[in-house]
């Protein structure tokens, strides 16, 4: 499982750890936590309950997020977007 770590658009130094596909959540959640402490050594437990497995599509941004890419994750259903398991909680850089 290849865990992803996404920059929140809103300046506040703030991260979310997704991949793509869905996952089992228990497994995801563990997975979470080992990448985190690769990251940067952090000791995290990660609540199951704050994992969900949606659909994601990409929207250009609105004016007021400034990002490095020229789009944004956003939410969608089954058949409009990719598959994607998310941790809900963000959490600090």
């Amino acid at each position: 499982m290849d865990i992803r770590c996404l920059d929140i658009a809103d300046d506040s130094c703030q991260i979310q750890l997704m991949a793509w596909g869905h996952h089992p959540v228990e497994e995801f959640a563990r997975e979470c936590e080992r990448f985190l402490s690769d990251y940067d050594e952090r000791v995290e437990t990660i609540d199951p309950s704050l994992v969900k497995q949606t659909y994601w599509t990409t929207r250009p941004p609105e004016e007021h997020e400034t990002l490095a890419d020229d789009y944004v994750f956003t939410e969608t259903v089954k058949g409009k977007g990719r598959a994607v398991t998310v941790l809900t909680e963000v959490l600090p850089n």
